[in-house]
């Protein structure tokens, strides 16, 4: 990666090996061109696959994937029979078609969050206690000074994953039991701090609002029940976390260079506003401009009435990181091991992932979080955009050394889940599918298995059982799908556990997404919280007191 920023990108076919950089040669056919992009790294050395058996076998054939979805959204997962695998498949086909449904709507417009009525979990708390009842978007003062039309586009305040400048998720000493959450932030290859938000359907927010939810629950509160999808309501209680990669420079550059320009329509692009919050910053000054975001990331999460343990899917950009040489080593107990640290030698540009990394020292050691820009004591005031103390000023160059990111998927699509896999292909074939949203690959889909099919929306907590003298209220084994990996432990005696990560989001750690979140009450992890429902950004952003 040089210091311009113009980025080399191979152009593969799905399950090929790279069949050139762009600018080689006039044949060679661009990203845009070729559709699917996504580079595993090299070659697998042969002998033993350090992923077989990743993926569990299953006895029985799985039907073959058809991604010509109608324009209906689905508002329930429709499972066929008992094989574990159709499973899996039915539950991935739940995935895309709720994501294109979203992403590309009948009739056009852009993807469902940019309307009006779908607005972020900060457009909401930012108006606490008294926001409207209909969805409603919050601007910054320092916005509306800075941009004109500011009040027309959303905001970006967060920059680490549970982190925002607002509310303090998961600092030192902020909120009791919560600590243990990553907010490192990931600073992708062009330098840029990748942020994030979370985007909320319009009866959700009018749900949390109507009941209160917007306060901070007591003990004696109600357990929260977020509203499941319905023939009235197919959308229900959607929790949308975005993960965006500034590309400013690189669209300001893409007139004058065609390669770049056909890199970047690779990409969902929008206009946010990005917030700097004083404290980290190198002046001390709170900013906001207007940025050129690209899409790298989507956790997409749905409660079904037959699924009150939420629908766990996540999608990625197909460029965004190589796969691991390696999965984790195993660890004990309820929790796992560090995260891989195999990463491959990267022949090309990966959006999280430089090229560069492979020679010197520019970047951070494979799945680890990059070091801090700050100089002494910059950048660490407060701590309202990052851990106090962290010295991470975000708009600043990132250090020189170990200052990129580096990060590698930690177990292969193809191999450890191949209805995935196999659903990802089928969608790229599909003609319905929009030219940019084949860019985009379903990582998996999670969910809570229960003992008995439900008729109304019930609280998740009531779905499964919690685990005897532990605030876990999910069983490892209760959530699928299991992937034969090293970890096993006493509460995993067969070697298997559940794992569902996405590069931009899970970039420091092995993730559980169902498992974490059935933590979620408040008191945050304390004896007696209250239940929020699967929804951690409930009870750690609201128990914030509200910022004027």
């Amino acid at each position: 990666m040089n210091d311009s920023g113009v980025r080399v990108i191979c152009a593969i076919a799905f399950v090929g090996a790279c069949a050139g950089c762009l600018g080689d040669d006039d044949d060679t056919p661009s990203v845009r061109d070729a559709g699917v992009v996504r580079d595993a790294g090299p070659e697998r050395d042969a002998g033993p696959d350090p992923f077989a058996g990743c993926s569990i076998p299953c006895d029985g054939a799985v039907d073959a994937p058809d991604c010509d979805f109608d324009d209906a959204i689905p508002i329930e997962v429709t499972v066929q029979g008992t094989n574990p695998c159709q499973t899996r498949s039915d539950f991935d086909r739940f995935s895309w078609r709720s994501f294109l449904r979203m992403a590309q709507p009948p009739g056009g417009g852009g993807p469902l969050w940019t309307t009006d009525e779908w607005v972020s979990s900060i457009d909401l708390l930012r108006q606490n206690p008294t926001p409207p009842a209909m969805p409603s978007r919050f601007t910054p003062q320092v916005c509306i000074d800075a941009v004109p039309n500011a009040t027309t586009y959303r905001v970006l305040e967060q920059v680490g994953k549970v982190n925002d400048s607002v509310f303090e998720a998961g600092q030192p000493g902020s909120t009791p039991g919560m600590t243990g959450l990553s907010n490192d932030p990931v600073i992708a290859f062009n330098g840029s701090f990748v942020r994030y938000e979370i985007v909320i359907s319009p009866s959700w927010y009018e749900a949390v609002v109507a009941r209160g939810y917007n306060h901070v629950p007591t003990s004696s509160a109600a357990p929260i029940v977020a509203n499941c999808a319905t023939s009235s309501d197919p959308w229900g209680a959607v929790d949308l976390k975005l993960a965006w990669m500034d590309v400013t420079d690189e669209t300001a550059r893409a007139g004058s260079d065609p390669e770049l320009a056909a890199w970047l329509e690779t990409f969902h692009r929008e206009q946010l506003l990005v917030v700097n919050p004083a404290s980290a910053t190198v002046t001390s000054t709170d900013t906001c401009s207007l940025r050129t975001m690209a899409l790298i990331g989507a956790h997409l999460v749905r409660k079904t009435t037959q699924q009150p343990g939420w629908v766990w899917a996540t999608f990625e950009h197909v460029a965004n990181a190589p796969d691991c040489l390696a999965p984790p080593a195993a660890g004990g107990g309820m929790r796992s091991s560090d995260p891989s640290k195999a990463c491959p030698a990267a022949a090309q540009d990966y959006n999280l992932y430089p090229a560069s990394c492979s020679d010197g020292d520019a970047c951070a050691e494979c799945n680890t979080p990059p070091a801090p820009n700050g100089a002494g004591t910059m950048c660490t005031a407060g701590g309202d955009a990052m851990t106090p103390g962290s010295g991470y000023c975000v708009d600043a160059a990132p250090a020189a050394t170990s200052g990129r990111s580096k990060i590698c998927r930690q177990f292969p699509v193809d191999r450890c889940y191949p209805e995935a896999q196999a659903w990802n292909e089928a969608c790229r074939a599909a003609t319905l599918v929009g030219a940019v949203w084949k860019n985009y690959e379903l990582i998996a889909t999670q969910w809570v298995s229960h003992d008995e099919t439900y008729t109304e929306c019930t609280p998740a907590p009531n779905a499964f059982s919690k685990i005897p003298g532990t605030t876990d209220n999910v069983f490892p084994t209760k959530v699928s799908p299991q992937l034969g990996v090293p970890g096993s432990s006493d509460m995993n005696p067969s070697g298997t556990r559940p794992f569902l990560g996405n590069t931009s989001m899970e970039s420091y750690e092995r993730s559980n997404c169902a498992s974490c979140h059935a933590k979620a009450g408040y008191p945050p992890g304390m004896p007696g919280m209250t239940p929020t429902d699967m929804s951690w950004w409930l009870q750690v952003e609201v128990s914030k007191a509200a910022q004027p």
